[in-house]
């Protein structure tokens, strides 16, 4: 598998009545990723440069059944939010996660991406399908609590 055909590619989107800058500050708050059922914990280990969650920022994730250490690879506020998960348990190679928020003639689209792939030892393309699910629903989960939050 490659970046040019990765084993699990993703993507959700929501709409929202809130501004870019609002609902790129709320998704991009790692506290906010506890809003999903599966999350248990996020520790920021290491502040972003211009902003605690921006570029530099290295933050843990632990959730059910997994672990991930995840670096900010790139801030663009409002509209761009670049990450790369650098170690994780099981074992994957991600390939790169993005979240993009644009302005509407409502409010604003955000849509949040990832791909990767999973090693055999981790369960390769079988365990890659639940994956794919249960990041789905972790990102759906938490762009509802945003637009509950937000509108």
């Amino acid at each position: 598998m490659s970046a040019a055909d990765p084993m699990v590619a993703l993507s959700v989107e929501r709409d929202f009545k809130a501004s870019p800058e609002a609902v790129f500050d709320w998704v991009t708050d790692g506290n906010n990723l506890m809003y999903a059922k599966a999350v248990l914990r996020v520790r920021r280990t290491r502040d972003g440069e211009d902003y605690v969650w921006g570029k530099g920022a290295r933050r843990e994730v632990l959730a059910l059944g997994a672990w991930f250490r995840e670096d900010i690879v790139e801030c663009e506020r409002p509209y761009r939010y670049g990450y790369q998960i650098v170690r994780s348990f099981p074992p994957m190679q991600h390939l790169g996660g993005l979240i993009t928020v644009t302005p509407t003639e409502d409010g604003s689209r955000a849509r949040w991406e990832c791909a990767f792939d999973l090693p055999p030892s981790a369960g390769g393309k079988f365990v890659a399908q639940l994956t794919k699910g249960t990041f789905a629903r972790t990102f759906n989960e938490i762009f509802g609590a945003a637009k509950r939050h937000l509108g």
